[in-house]
Order: C-alpha cells, then sequence, then structure tokens
C-alpha cells in the first residue's frame, strides 16, 4: 500500500512558532505543564542547548535544567502531589451532604 507523503512533505514545522503557541499559554512564574517539560526534554534530547530551548520557550535556563532533572529522577513529566493536610471529606461524600441539604430544604419549603 503506498501512503500519500505529499500533504506530509509540504508540511513545514516552524519550531519558533510551535514554541510562540506553547508559550503563550502559560503565565509568568507558572508551573511548566506536562506537555512543555515534554518537549524541552525531547529538544535537548536532540542536541539544542539548554540557552537555545529556554530563550525558544521564553522560559530561564534554570527552568529547563529543573524540567530535564525532573524527568531523569522521576522518570515522568508529571508534577508530583504536592504535601500538605489531606482533605477531610472526599468528593463523594461531599455531594451526598449537599445532597441532604437540598433534599431537606425541599421538605421545609412550604410552597411545595
Amino acid at each position: 500500500m503506498i501512503f500519500d507523503l505529499l500533504p506530509f512533505l509540504a508540511m513545514t514545522l516552524d519550531l519558533a512558532d510551535f514554541a510562540a503557541k506553547m508559550a503563550s499559554r502559560r503565565q509568568p512564574n507558572q508551573e511548566l505543564s506536562p506537555e512543555l517539560r515534554a518537549t524541552i526534554c525531547t529538544l535537548i534530547a536532540t542536541g539544542r542547548t539548554q540557552r537555545e530551548v529556554g530563550e525558544l520557550f521564553r522560559v530561564s535556563k534554570k527552568a529547563v535544567q529543573g524540567a530535564v532533572q525532573h524527568f531523569e529522577t522521576h522518570e515522568s513529566f508529571h508534577s508530583r502531589p504536592r504535601s500538605g493536610r489531606p482533605e477531610v471529606l472526599t468528593r463523594r461524600e461531599e455531594l451526598y451532604i449537599l445532597t441532604l441539604i437540598n433534599v431537606t430544604n425541599l421538605s421545609l419549603d412550604p410552597s411545595c
């Protein structure tokens, strides 16, 4: 079977345009998204320097180093869970309580 490669051959990948679109979604001082971390690590693996990648995505060299180190340490692009006090109620318990409140309010409403 012969694939029609003409559309793929005509398609050009403008890395600067792609990087600008990915960087535009990120607010200053916001954590890097898993997609952006994956892209950064891919470009580093292809031989780009940390400085080049940082300038391309408008992040600091330290952020690039952190993304690479995070992947090397955790073998994942996703963030680790935050520490802190766990939630008191599960989402299911919260919905149950809200349902009870709504049922109680309906039974007390004299207009019903």
